[in-house]
């Protein structure tokens, strides 16, 4: 009784092949599972896309930021929704909703919306409309913010010393203004606080960001996942 699966592009070579797997990954769960399985990708378009050869290609979300244009970036939400679904694909791990102003973020600096909480919020909270909007969910990342570091937490930890009121005013605004707007699910990151949690754990694994912040302070009620 598998939840879910997430795909990567070494798992198919084409359409034809991504959907084949996909459909078999839904007819084996049948067999004994009456619960769906979430299928998911990282499709966040430009630099990190999963679609096979094929699929629409779209810039970096630091491109579709300068555009100035939060339509736009409804609908490349909505198109990159409609191949998904196209590949029987209903979940999509994006978009990042990291605050990057430091240019050595060399992980994040192409794949966030901008270095403000007002242009993060405004293009994230687009792209989740336009996915949302072909029935697929979307799972912003990386709560509660992974934009004030340097270090890959694929592969280390990073430890951001930020207090309360700045990441209250900064890193949680777009986080908020998806919540609010109504989300089912969220990507939480692998970066540890110190100053806000002082068991150093990362929020991954931390009480008090997956509890007290996201739940109670921010009033989410969906599914939180692991990056």
């Amino acid at each position: 009784k598998v939840c879910g699966f997430i795909l990567f592009n070494r798992n198919y070579t084409d359409f034809n092949s991504q959907y084949s797997l996909v459909k078999d990954l839904k007819e084996m769960n049948s067999l004994n599972n009456p619960l769906p399985l979430f299928i998911s990708v990282d499709e966040e378009g430009g630099s990190v896309s999963r679609l096979p050869k094929g699929g629409t290609r779209f810039p970096d979300a630091r491109q579709v930021g300068k555009a100035e244009d939060p339509g736009l970036t409804q609908e490349t939400g909505k198109v990159v929704a409609q191949e998904l679904k196209a590949a029987g694909i209903n979940l999509d791990l994006a978009p990042v909703l990291d605050i990057v102003n430091n240019p050595e973020n060399k992980m994040l600096i192409r794949r966030s919306y901008g270095s403000t909480p007002e242009v993060v919020s405004i293009h994230g909270t687009s792209f989740i409309n336009g996915l949302q909007s072909e029935g697929i969910i979307a799972v912003p990342k990386h709560f509660p913010g992974h934009g004030s570091t340097d270090v890959d937490s694929h592969g280390k930890l990073p430890v951001i010393d930020t207090d309360k009121a700045v990441m209250q005013n900064r890193e949680l605004v777009p986080f908020k203004a998806a919540i609010d707007k109504g989300l089912d699910a969220i990507m939480v990151g692998h970066i540890a606080f110190p100053k806000l949690d002082p068991s150093g754990l990362p929020a991954t694994m931390s009480s008090y960001f997956l509890t007290y912040v996201l739940r109670e302070e921010m009033g989410f009620e969906g599914i939180s996942i692991s990056d």
